[in-house]
């Protein structure tokens, strides 16, 4: 028997597994990189005076939901692209909801808004630190999740590297929102997806390195 025949007949019923306890670990690894990356940000950056009272303002509200959601959203596609032996399956759709979301509120925010006022609505003065900050608060999360991603041996590493790095920006996005005082929706969905979006990005260049089994 050659030997290319024989690595495929004890292959042929191998059925890819994402055991519980690998799970397990890799849900507690996130929210201890989350936990990481908002002391970061209370300890580099400071906590926002405000912020349980944003809790219950609208534009806050939604910041914290779209940043949340992108996490959300992003964890069935990271258990599926963890598991050895298995390659996509997931929705990608859904991962563009929030930021479909987040995109119909600005837009909303916009139309009943002045166009002399647009430009306040999309910058704020700390706009220039979204994006580097959203990009180092991930990466503890981004690490911690790759640890438990090595061992369950994903298949595509670019591929799980980018949702790994996606759901990693969700978290640390949603770490910034503790400092972060800029509420408006058009603000939020430009400059917070971008930062989101540059961390997932960084997070597929890295798989292959990072993921690695």
């Amino acid at each position: 028997m050659r030997t290319e025949d024989l690595i495929q007949a004890l292959s042929r019923d191998v059925e890819p597994t994402a055991p519980m306890h690998a799970l397990w670990r890799l849900w507690m690894l996130a929210v201890a990189g989350f936990v990481v990356a908002g002391l970061l940000t209370a300890f580099l950056l400071g906590v926002r005076p405000d912020y349980v009272e944003g809790l219950v303002a609208p534009d806050t509200a939604m910041k914290f939901a779209f940043t949340a959601g992108v996490a959300i959203a992003t964890w069935p596609a990271l258990i599926r692209v963890a598991r050895a032996g298995e390659l996509g399956g997931w929705r990608r759709d859904i991962l563009g909801l929030p930021f479909a979301a987040i995109a119909l509120a600005a837009t909303i925010q916009l139309g009943f808004a002045r166009y002399a006022n647009w430009s306040d609505l999309f910058f704020d003065q700390s706009w220039s630190l979204c994006l580097p900050m959203v990009t180092l608060l991930s990466l503890p999360i981004y690490l911690a999740v790759g640890l438990v991603l090595r061992r369950m041996a994903p298949v595509d590493l670019s591929q799980a590297g980018f949702v790994a790095g996606l759901f990693a920006g969700g978290l640390g996005a949603l770490a910034y929102t503790l400092h972060c005082q800029a509420d408006d929706m058009p603000y939020v969905a430009v400059f917070y997806s971008l930062a989101i979006l540059v961390a997932a990005a960084l997070g597929g260049l890295a798989g292959p390195r990072i993921l690695r089994w």
